[in-house]
């Protein structure tokens, strides 16, 4: 069985996905003249870049890649779409993205858990024993994120990004309390926190009709969702790892950078404890698609 990978640029490859996920991925790297096929195989992933999900004209690929977004869920083809890639989702479908009103969310940072993620296939063990949940956590303050910063990646290419508003909370998510940690559901009550990597600037702010909502966060509502029964998009990077990371902020010159890599590689064991069940999870709903 195989997985075919949309890779938007060098520096943001599968990272920890290529070795959890177990199975044979082909890579596509647009940006070296490779095209993007008109479907995907057994299973499809759509990674993170630097352009906006609208910047047709920086990443000429982008209209293919929205097509064939669009394609896999017209066919049930499992799909995890990462950071732009969730975000090239979300235009495909009907959905909106645009500039995030509450500047860059980078470094390590709370998600939180809706009520509909205690069934999802890739999201359940958000919250409960042994799958990673962090209890205790402080992280998203107000500032930790370089506050000021010139930044732009997965979408945030406009430079005088501002960071983390008071309490980071965004406006009509009902979520948020003062630093952004302990954060609450929307609409219902918390089903776990768990930490990720966040990079980016632009925001969903509207999603496609039928999406499910699975995770939230203070600063942008809109952190994961399902569409179908096997299309995710998440906003985060479960990928990441604390060298790309890394990579990312020292090619942004991003103010605060090395507290942010500090905290992020602080955090490892507790990044893989949490992320790589979804990976393995994802993986087994590949198999189980292709089998049926």
């Amino acid at each position: 069985m195989r997985i075919i990978v949309i890779e938007h640029e060098a520096g943001a490859g599968l990272g920890y996905l290529g070795g959890w996920l177990g199975m044979t991925c082909e890579v596509v790297r647009p940006y070296l003249g490779e095209a993007v096929p008109e479907r995907a195989a057994d299973g499809l992933i759509v990674l993170g870049g630097a352009a906006a999900a609208w910047e047709d004209e920086r990443s000429p690929w982008q209209p293919a890649t929205r097509d064939l977004l669009m394609r896999a869920v017209d066919d049930g083809t499992p799909t995890l779409a990462v950071c732009l890639g969730a975000q090239l989702l979300t235009l495909a479908c009907g959905g909106t993205v645009e500039r995030g009103a509450n500047g860059l969310e980078v470094g390590l940072r709370e998600v939180t858990a809706l009520p509909a993620a205690a069934s999802d296939r890739l999201l359940s063990h958000i919250g409960t024993d042994g799958g990673g949940s962090v209890v205790g956590t402080s992280v998203g303050t107000d500032g930790a994120s370089g506050a000021d910063a010139n930044v732009g990646t997965d979408g945030a290419s406009g430079a005088g990004a501002g960071v983390g508003t008071a309490g980071g909370s965004g406006t009509g998510m009902g979520v948020g309390t003062a630093g952004g940690s302990g954060v609450g559901a929307v609409g219902g009550s918390v089903a776990g926190i768990a930490v990720a990597v966040q990079y980016h600037q632009d925001a969903m702010t509207r999603l496609p009709d039928g999406a499910v909502p699975l995770m939230t966060g203070s600063q942008y509502a809109n952190q994961a969702y399902r569409l179908g029964e096997a299309v995710w998009a998440i906003q985060f990077h479960p990928e990441a790892t604390p060298e790309i990371f890394a990579s990312w902020t020292a090619e942004s010159a991003l103010d605060g950078a090395e507290e942010l890599n500090a905290e992020v590689k602080a955090a490892e064991s507790t990044l893989i404890a949490t992320w790589r069940p979804l990976a393995a999870s994802f993986a087994k709903v590949v198999r189980a698609t292709g089998r049926a």
